[in-house]
């Protein structure tokens, strides 16, 4: 899973791509990885965009992503956006937004449309 970032308008923002993550395994694993790299981050507010397209969603991978999500909770506060939530990956998503204390990661069809909403702060 390439974790990377970017500058989009002047904003830091963590760029994630499941490509060719297909297998449960990957996937739990990635969740693991991303929380350790967004707490590795100076910065107490973190902008995530996740490209989703080839991802394999299941709900060990969400169950992995909530854990992950608990521990950055406890020391950052986090914006994230995603395209290429689609079929499963939407349900799975509405659960996993269901019980966040953010906004959650909130799909879009597009990138342009996703950086554009994390410059905003989550403002949309």
């Amino acid at each position: 899973m390439p974790i990377d970032q970017t500058t989009y308008k002047g904003k830091k923002i963590i760029t994630v791509s499941y490509e060719d993550f297909q297998s449960k395994e990957l996937m739990i694993e990635s969740a693991k990885r991303l929380a350790d790299y967004i707490l590795s981050q100076p910065e107490d507010h973190i902008r995530v965009f996740m490209d989703l397209n080839e991802a394999l969603g299941s709900r060990e991978f969400m169950a992995a992503s909530k854990a992950a999500r608990l521990r950055v909770y406890a020391e950052k506060t986090t914006t994230s956006a995603a395209i290429g939530v689609t079929g499963m990956k939407k349900v799975l998503l509405k659960g996993y937004n269901a019980i966040s204390k953010s906004k959650g990661v909130v799909p879009f069809d597009t990138k342009e449309q996703a950086l554009e909403y994390l410059i905003s702060d989550g403002e949309e």
